[in-house]
Parts: C-alpha cells; structure tokens; sequence
C-alpha cells in the first residue's frame, strides 16, 4: 500500500471518530458547552413580625376617690392611661389592677366610669371587673359576685380642722350636725346611727362632699380611713375623726373586693393573684398611694 492511500484512509478514520465523539456528546451532555445560569431571584426583604396581641381586662373605676383611685395627667408614679382619654388613672387600686391583669396574662384598660354606672356596666360586659373602692355587701352579692377581699378598713368622718367636731370621740357628738356620705353606698345609711343627726342629701362622689365640707355647707362626711387620711394629707383644713365608740357595721361592709359578674371565670385567678400580696405589702401600697395622691386644688 502506498503512503498516500494511507494518509487518506487514516484522515477519513479520523473523520469518523470526530463525528461519533461530538454525537455522544449531545446525547449525554458530559462534554457539550454549559448552559448559562438563570439568574438568582432577589430576597424577599423579611416582613417583621407582629407582637402577639394580649386579650385585655377591662377594668372600671370613677378615677375620683383617692387614694383608692384617681385621675391625673401624665402617667407618673405608674399611673395608667384611662381608655379613650389623654388623662391617667392612679392610686390603690390602680396598683392592685396592674397585678391582677399580669396574673391573668391580660392586658389592663381602665374605663373611667361613674360610681352608679358600674354595675350596670359590668352586667352589660362594659367592664370584666370593679376594682374601685366597693365593698361586697350582702345587697352588691344579689346582683354581682365578688372576689376576696383586697383591703378591710374602718368607717370614720372628716370634719373642718377647727370646728367643734375635731375632737369628738363617739358618733354621738355628732348630734345636730349636718352629715353627709356618697350616694348608693352603706356609708349613707349608717348616718341614720347618728341620733338627732341632720342628715343632708347624699353626694354623687368624695370631690363634691371635699368642696360641701370646706365651704360650710357640711359639717362632715363619712367615708373609710384610707379616705380620711386622704383628705386630711392633701388639705390642712380637713380633720379625721376616728371613732372609739363607731358605727355598728358588718365586716363586709368595710372591707373591699372586686366585683365580677356572676358565672365569670376570672375569680380563681383573681383570688390566686390577691393571695399572694401578703398584707406587709399591702399597707406599703396604700402609704404610696396616700403619698402619690394628686394635690388638693
């Protein structure tokens, strides 16, 4: 065989194995050219996640009888802010409010309510709870149920520094007097202990019976001795008077609870969260309250 037939024949193998080599390529992609890649989507930018909303306890008060419960501005020595209002809630029972709603895992709203306007607003789902001063008489268990009691007082009157009532002793000195008390409460109806008493017409709430007293047209009010000492701390011209020989009255009615509609579920919790305040801390949170309350105008 000559050299040029076989340079022929060793080019045409060649051919052949160029064409067999590029079709197992394109069959098996091993060897081809690469397919550019698809361009990476951009990042979602990160959504912040929303706090978890707690449910809330609704809570009424009057915000006007301190040092259970008072309104002022600014939200100062932990005063909270009273629903749909700039003005804020402190006092006692504030602070007892503040535990009772941590207890409970709840956030607490304090709807500012007048005092003959709770119990209705609770029946009516207004409110979950009364924490405002109210003692759970017999009367009150008829219509609401209470909780345990948060705080037990005693029964005195507040009188003019100077007047012939600061010293007096027994509710019998008060004979003659013109004597007054808050409008729907066994305060009112004990006056009637009073004999030869001028009982005058009951008062919508403490700042209305405060101004009767300073002006004259009083001579007293009965109210419980964390009001008394109130009274007495925010205005040197009013004077309490303790009793040692008082009123007759059921223990009941001096002490105070929370008040919730019947059926409720919030008691137990309630009760768990009141039995732990021991009464040390108890009477410390009344003395800063006491201390706290705004100001006599």
């Amino acid at each position: 065989m000559n050299k040029k037939l076989m340079l022929l024949m060793t080019i045409a193998l060649l051919g052949m194995f160029l064409v067999v080599g590029c079709g197992a390529t394109d069959q098996g992609g091993q060897a081809g050219p690469a397919e550019p890649a698809a361009p990476a989507a951009p990042a979602e930018p990160a959504t912040p996640q929303e706090p978890v909303k707690k449910e809330v306890f609704r809570v009424g008060m009057e915000a006007d009888y301190p040092p259970f419960n008072w309104t002022q501005i600014g939200d100062s020595n932990g005063a909270v802010k009273l629903d749909g209002s700039p003005e804020f809630a402190g006092g006692y029972d504030v602070e007892i409010a503040k535990r009772i709603a941590e207890g409970l895992g709840r956030e607490l709203v304090i709807v500012k309510t007048e005092w003959d306007g709770l119990v209705p607003s609770l029946l009516s789902n207004k409110i979950d709870g009364i924490i405002a001063g109210m003692s759970p008489t017999a009367d009150r268990w008829e219509t609401i149920d209470f909780s345990d009691n948060y705080y037990e007082s005693d029964l005195v009157m507040v009188v003019k520094s100077g007047s012939k009532y600061e010293n007096a002793k027994s509710i019998r000195d008060f004979k003659g007097a013109k004597i007054t008390a808050q409008l729907n409460t066994f305060h009112y109806t004990v006056i009637d202990q009073i004999e030869g008493v001028k009982k005058e017409t009951a008062m919508d709430n403490f700042s209305a019976m405060r101004v009767a007293l300073e002006s004259g047209f009083i001579d007293g009010y009965i109210s419980e001795r964390p009001e008394g000492v109130s009274a007495e701390a925010a205005n040197k011209n009013f004077k309490m008077v303790s009793f040692e020989d008082g009123f007759v009255t059921d223990p009941d009615d001096t002490a105070i609870a929370v008040g919730l509609k019947k059926g409720n579920d919030f008691a137990d919790d309630i009760n768990r969260v009141l039995n732990s305040i021991s009464l040390e801390e108890r009477l410390q949170i009344m003395d800063e309250a006491i201390k706290n309350q705004p100001a006599a105008e």
